[in-house]
C-alpha cells in the first residue's frame, strides 16, 4: 500500500512558510493554537452581542464588531510574529513606528487607529507584497477558524483610505461622497466628530458585513483627517475641492491600472511609495481636536505642506 503523500506547501510566501512550519511543528507548540481558536466567533454570537448593549461597553454595534475583529487579529499578529518568516514585515512596521511614533497630537499627527490599519492592512513586503492581514487570513483558513471572523478579517484587509466630501449630517450619521468613485455613504463616526458640509475628509470607511445584519450604514473606522486650506495665514476647515480633485487625477494616472476607479483605490491604499500617506499626514499637520486631526496642503506640492522643508518656497 502506497503511503499517502503529505501536502507540500510552497515556500515563496510568508503565509505558506508559516503554514508549513505549523504543519511540522504543532507538537512542539511553537505557538499556542488555543489562542487562535479562542478568536473563533460566529454570526449567532455577533448578533447576541449586538442585542446585549451592555457587553458593547457603549460602542456603536457595527463599530464594536470591527473592533472585536481587529483585537482578535492583533492576538494573531503577535502569535505569527514569533516566526522568522515575518521578520521583514516586523522590521518595516517597527521602522515606521519609530519614525512616526503614532499616538495623537501633539505627540504625533499619526493616530493610533490610522497607523494600526496602515501597518496591518496596507504595509506589504516581499515579491507578493504580503501584509499582516493577509497572513492572518491565510493562517486562519488553514486552521479552520470560523468563516464569520475570517469574513471580518477580509473586510479589514480590503479596506483603504479614501478622500470624501462632507455632504451634511443626518441625526447620528455623517453623509460623505467619495472623490473619483462618487459613492455616497451614510456613516457613524465613533470619534464623535461630525464636522460640517464642504469639509474634505481623509479616512478609512468600512461597510457593514454581508451577512444577516441590517445596519444600513457604514463606520468611519479611523479618526477623520480634515483637509483644509490656509487663507491669509489662517487655517480654514473647508478645503479646496478642485485642488484635491486635480491632485487625485494626476496621481492615479501614474498608477499602471487602466481602470481609473481601480487605480484610485490602489493609490489610496498604497500611495506611490510605502510611507506616502504617512508622510502627508506628518508634513500636512496643522491642528487637532479631541475627535479629529486637521491638515492642509497637497501631498505632491511640498511647498504647501507646513512641516516640509520646502514650505512656502513657491517652487
Amino acid at each position: 500500500m502506497k503511503k499517502k503523500k503529505k501536502k507540500i506547501f510552497s515556500k515563496n510566501t510568508i503565509s505558506n512558510k508559516i503554514i508549513h512550519a505549523i504543519s511540522r511543528e504543532q507538537e512542539k507548540k511553537i505557538i499556542d493554537l488555543k489562542d487562535i481558536k479562542n478568536g473563533k466567533i460566529n454570526a449567532e454570537y455577533l448578533q447576541k452581542s449586538i442585542i446585549t448593549k451592555d457587553e458593547m461597553a457603549g460602542l456603536d454595534p457595527l463599530y464594536a464588531i470591527y473592533i472585536f475583529a481587529q483585537n482578535n487579529m492583533s492576538i494573531l499578529v503577535d502569535q505569527i510574529s514569533q516566526f522568522q518568516a515575518t521578520a521583514k514585515l516586523i522590521s518595516a512596521y517597527s521602522l515606521a513606528h519609530e519614525e512616526y511614533m503614532p499616538s495623537w497630537p501633539p505627540e504625533s499627527p499619526l493616530s493610533t487607529s490610522y497607523f494600526t490599519c496602515w501597518g496591518y492592512f496596507d504595509l506589504g513586503v516581499g515579491i507578493n507584497k504580503e501584509s499582516f492581514g493577509e497572513v492572518v487570513i491565510n493562517v486562519s483558513k488553514y486552521l479552520k477558524v470560523d468563516e464569520s471572523i475570517i469574513q471580518l478579517y477580509q473586510i479589514l484587509q480590503g479596506s483603504r483610505n479614501g478622500i470624501y466630501i462632507h455632504c451634511g449630517v443626518e441625526g447620528d450619521f455623517v453623509i460623505l461622497e467619495e472623490f473619483i468613485t462618487k459613492k455616497t455613504i451614510k456613516a457613524i463616526v465613533p470619534s464623535g466628530y461630525k464636522g460640517q458640509m464642504g469639509e474634505i475628509w481623509l479616512t478609512r470607511v468600512l461597510d457593514e458585513p454581508k451577512s444577516n445584519f441590517s445596519f444600513n450604514y457604514s463606520v468611519v473606522f479611523t479618526s477623520p483627517y480634515v483637509i483644509g486650506r490656509s487663507e491669509n495665514e489662517h487655517w480654514c476647515n473647508i478645503g479646496d475641492q478642485l485642488s484635491v480633485f486635480s491632485f487625485l487625477k494626476r496621481n492615479i494616472n501614474e498608477i499602471n491600472i487602466p481602470n481609473k476607479i481601480e487605480a484610485y483605490k490602489h493609490f489610496m491604499k498604497y500611495g506611490l511609495n510605502r510611507n506616502y500617506w504617512n508622510e502627508y499626514i506628518f508634513l500636512g499637520y496643522v491642528n487637532h481636536s479631541e475627535s479629529a486631526i486637521f491638515l492642509t496642503g497637497i501631498p505632491d506640492m511640498p511647498y504647501t505642506l507646513p512641516h516640509s522643508p520646502f514650505y512656502g518656497s513657491n517652487l
